[in-house]
């Protein structure tokens, strides 16, 4: 099982390499569902994740936001922010002297749904704050970090 070996690789080339079949693996399944699919399939997921008494205790959640190919958590974005939760989103920053010009993810707090419609989109098309915007805005850290985490795949 390829999950399995990115956790049990023996080296970071190994584990790079697995985590890339299995994203490999999913891009094809995703891309083989139809709008409707993919739709249904988000709705499901949302009801799944919005009862489950993890997310309704939750606190500190990070959510990554989709791309039109993958699951939308537009919903379970939306809904944890008018219960008042803090809602996290990944930060891709380029760190190209240390990480060999691969990009780094931080997550950053979501204040409201305006500010969530107002982010703009980086070059994979994805949501997230500005270079400018990132360094202004808070981490888990400052809230005693995450007590959630939903994560593509």
């Amino acid at each position: 099982m390829i999950f399995a070996n990115i956790f049990h690789s023996s080296s970071s080339q190994e584990r790079a390499a697995a985590k890339s079949q299995l994203r490999s693996q999913m891009r094809s399944k995703l891309s083989g569902m139809s709008v409707q699919e993919r739709c249904d399939q988000s709705e499901l997921i949302a009801s799944k994740v919005l009862s489950h008494p993890r997310f309704v205790r939750a606190e500190n959640v990070s959510v990554f936001l989709s791309t039109p190919s993958e699951v939308d958590t537009d919903v379970i974005v939306r809904r944890a922010l008018a219960e008042g939760k803090r809602v996290f989103v990944p930060y891709f920053q380029p760190y190209p002297e240390v990480r060999g010009g691969r990009a780094a993810m931080e997550m950053l707090l979501v204040e409201d749904v305006r500010d969530l419609e107002s982010l703009p989109v980086n070059k994979w098309g994805i949501k997230q704050p500005s270079p400018e915007d990132a360094a202004t805005r808070s981490t888990p850290r400052h809230f005693g970090g995450l007590d959630l985490v939903l994560c593509p795949g």
